[in-house]
């Protein structure tokens, strides 16, 4: 039962919309890192 609900979500989420949007969500993440700093813990 769990794993056909994890399969339906995953179907859900496209490889080659995945490929497309990660230098985008790279670059979001490396701007914020630069101009807010990183946390010092």
């Amino acid at each position: 039962m769990a794993s056909d609900t994890i399969r339906n979500y995953l179907s859900l989420v496209k490889f080659s919309h995945t490929i497309f949007a990660m230098p985008f969500a790279l670059t979001g993440f490396f701007l914020a890192v630069t101009w807010a700093g990183s946390p010092s813990v």
